[in-house]
């Protein structure tokens, strides 16, 4: 069984995408480990960025099949995910560590059934028995505090959350840490906690940021903050051009990028390893 770990903030455009899809292959170029991204926003962008056609690819099983077909005669189905598992589309040498589980915009549609707890759990079921092969698993929210983030925690080890330092990403936050406790017993995963939180988009010489860089810090606590990674206009073109850091030509604002995201990669390369060594 892998570490799984849920991104999520109920507040969109904070760089959850763009966090999942760098720590993912950061996990692998850094440590050699087997990554698992599992889109589970119906914008479909990590999925995109791994390669995923999602305009054209309508015939391939994706996590809104696999979800749906988790349920039959009012019974769970496990290990409905294990058609819909792709390897990244990266022409990599370790392109066979880093897999995914696509989403296209069908997927909105799981929002808009009433659900009761079997619902929630489809999603777990569905990945029963399909991880085996993965060190890691990274589900990447949508900015949503409804039925797909809880399938998520539903199967979580734990939750990262990411935000800006701005009121409105804060405020966003701070809704779904409340929301993950409202519910997590409902969800039948009582010790679900919030492990780790990383600030993006960071502008240190602004008051406004510098403000709420230090009430987030000072709320959710200095030993829970991963990391800040500043506001950068090259984060920003990889992001539009669907692209991770590692594939930027080496240079130095590569290796200072790359120094902002070590600490993240590092945090959860521990939690994984402890957690796989616990199970053997």
């Amino acid at each position: 069984m892998s570490y799984k770990l849920a991104v999520c903030n109920n507040k969109g455009g904070v760089g959850k995408t763009n966090e999942v899809i760098n720590v993912a292959v950061f996990l692998v170029v850094m440590y050699g480990l087997r990554v698992r991204v599992i889109d589970l926003d119906p914008q479909a962008d990590s999925s995109a960025a791994l390669g995923f056609e999602v305009d054209t690819e309508e015939d391939a099983p994706s996590v809104y099949d696999a979800i749906t077909d988790a349920y039959a005669r009012q019974r769970l189905v496990t290990g409905t995910a294990a058609r819909a598992i792709q390897e990244c589309r990266w022409d990599v040498p370790w392109k066979d560590k880093l897999t995914f589980i696509p989403s296209r915009f069908d997927l909105e549609e799981a929002n808009q059934v009433a659900p009761n707890l079997d619902y929630y759990l489809r999603l777990r079921a569905a990945l029963e028995g399909t991880d085996d092969d993965v060190d890691v698993t990274l589900y990447d929210c949508p900015p949503s505090l409804g039925v797909l983030p809880q399938m998520a925690w539903a199967d979580s080890d734990d939750v990262m959350l990411v935000t800006q330092p701005s009121f409105r990403s804060y405020r966003g936050l701070r809704r779904t840490q409340a929301q993950l406790y409202y519910v997590k017993d409902k969800l039948l995963v009582p010790d679900l906690d919030v492990v780790g939180y990383v600030i993006n988009g960071a502008r240190d010489q602004t008051k406004n940021h510098q403000h709420w860089t230090k009430r987030i810090i000072s709320e959710l606590g200095e030993d829970r903050h991963w990391g800040t990674v500043p506001l950068r206009a090259t984060l920003s073109r990889l992001d539009d051009q669907l692209k991770a850091v590692e594939f930027m030509d080496d240079s130095a604002e590569k290796e200072a990028l790359k120094a902002h995201y070590k600490p993240i990669v590092h945090r959860i390369h521990t939690l994984a390893t402890t957690t796989i060594n616990e199970e053997i």
